[in-house]
């Protein structure tokens, strides 16, 4: 869908930017509070953002979007697991190792486990809608208003990968690059099938088997 006024897509643009892209530069390693992620409680926050995307989705999704798709997934989901061995063993050499600022801890209850699932998720969604379905594509629109060029394509592109990349930092320079990696995939698996829905699978389900196995 495409809003009818220029101006409105500009301010729709600049109040998601703001909302969704811009907080999480403010999350500096220096500044994350020990034990952030030791312990697993209700994902408020992720529920806020989660259905601020919903909306989001809801106004410019288009209509002939298809349903979800599971080869993409898995196919996905291998990929992104991929990435995350070859860093993992790069993190592993003697010139990159080095003690984490903090470590991320697996739920030890059932609650602590739904907690654990529902933040996945709710994460999963809202990032797949604001980094894969609406920044590249909006952006796109804005400045290719009358013509539009694989240069700013490209551009389009670069700018929602840098940002859901740069959004990681906190967590070090590997997640950043880790990042990156993600949003190529994740962003080709939502350009082949149309539809959000295998990248929120694949996203969600690649947080789990990580916090499991990596």
């Amino acid at each position: 869908m495409k809003l009818h006024s220029f101006a409105a897509e500009i301010l729709f643009f600049s109040l998601i930017f703001l909302g969704f892209a811009v907080p999480p530069f403010f999350h500096l390693a220096a500044s994350v509070p020990e034990g952030v992620f030791s312990e697993w409680t209700f994902p408020l926050t992720q529920l806020v953002l989660a259905a601020a995307a919903l909306g989001i989705y809801l106004i410019f999704r288009e209509k002939t979007e298809r349903s979800l798709i599971f080869f993409p997934v898995i196919f996905t989901v291998s990929l992104l697991f991929c990435l995350a061995l070859i860093l993992k063993f790069v993190s592993s050499l003697h010139f990159f190792a080095h003690k984490p600022a903090f470590e991320v801890a697996r739920p030890s209850t059932i609650i602590q486990w739904i907690f654990c699932l529902l933040n996945f998720l709710l994460a999963a969604f809202y990032e797949e809608i604001i980094y894969r379905f609406y920044l590249p594509d909006a952006l796109l629109r804005i400045i290719s208003r009358k013509s539009g060029s694989r240069a700013r394509l490209y551009l389009c592109e670069i700018f929602a990968g840098a940002l859901f990349a740069a959004g990681h930092f906190y967590l070090g320079a590997l997640a950043v690059v880790n990042a990156a990696g993600a949003h190529v995939v994740l962003r080709r698996c939502y350009k082949i099938t149309g539809t959000i829905w295998c990248g929120v699978c694949a996203h969600f389900i690649y947080n789990v088997i990580s916090l499991i196995l990596l």
